[in-house]
């Protein structure tokens, strides 16, 4: 009797119990006024007694056609070079599927990679809008400082791709660990060149800074091989501007001339850049 006494019940079933509406014990349930303080008193007393918790999927699913959700996602356009942004999009597509019948859209906006103004001038745009969620990615320091602050006044859901980022505020990122990953390419370099001496590491940079995930990955790849690898290892670490692609090739020759045997580990997804 006891066991069936606190299984969980509904709040049709609750209100049954009480003697009264469902839309008393809705009042109730979210501490709204108009309701009796016996009449309350009796109907906490059965939501404690039969452990009542909300269920918030069957909610959401019923506001679902009359309140939207709307998320916004600002994204680097596709290059014809990369398609590492069209994996993310991917990811964002399969979750809206998932999450369509509870009311959740999107609006995907593209900003010009390598271009802080083209991020800036969407951000104002999107400053004007109004929605539920901002998606999108740390790239540009100062422009990513407004955004934050923004976000913090606006009590306004934020989550970075791709980014460690720390947020003064509940936020959310999503980011590869690089230190592992820095170990899994030291292993499979120690696997395919374990006794290449010239090991040269590719670093892109943007606007002369580089990423805090490309740095370590880097530092972690370095020390797996010296940990574990079997040959002496010399390091160059080549960073490249992202900007000037051009100069690329150049530096290459010179930094590879008379060099015959000799290993490369890029430390992000521009690896097309040196092949």
């Amino acid at each position: 009797m006891a066991a069936e006494k606190n299984k969980p019940i509904g709040i049709k079933k609750i209100a049954e119990l009480a003697n009264v509406s469902i839309g008393t014990v809705d009042r109730v349930i979210h501490d709204r006024g108009g309701v009796a303080p016996a009449t309350r008193k009796r109907v906490l007393q059965l939501l404690n007694e039969h452990a009542y918790k909300p269920n918030i999927l069957a909610s959401r699913l019923k506001l679902a056609s009359r309140k939207k959700i709307k998320l916004v996602a600002l994204l680097p356009e596709l290059s014809y070079k990369s398609n590492y942004w069209e994996l993310h999009m991917q990811g964002i597509q399969r979750a809206l599927e998932e999450l369509q019948e509870l009311g959740v859209v999107m609006e995907v906006h593209k900003f010009k990679f390598l271009q802080p103004l083209s991020f800036r001038r969407k951000l104002q745009s999107l400053f004007q809008q109004d929605f539920d969620g901002l998606i999108t990615v740390p790239f540009y320091p100062h422009e990513v400082k407004a955004l934050i602050e923004w976000s913090g006044d606006q009590n306004m859901p934020l989550a970075f791709l791709d980014s460690q980022t720390a947020l003064p505020f509940a936020g959310f990122a999503t980011y590869q660990d690089a230190s592992e990953a820095g170990q899994v390419a030291g292993r499979l370099m120690n696997t395919l060149a374990p006794s290449t001496e010239n090991v040269f590491v590719f670093q892109t940079s943007r606007d002369g800074r580089i990423n805090a995930n490309s740095r370590d990955r880097a530092a972690s790849f370095m020390r797996f091989l010296d940990e574990h690898g079997e040959a002496s290892r010399r390091y160059t670490v080549l960073q490249h501007r992202l900007e000037d692609e051009e100069s690329l090739t150049i530096t290459l020759d010179k930094e590879l001339q008379n060099i015959n045997d000799f290993a490369v580990f890029v430390t992000n997804s521009r690896s097309y850049l040196v092949a």
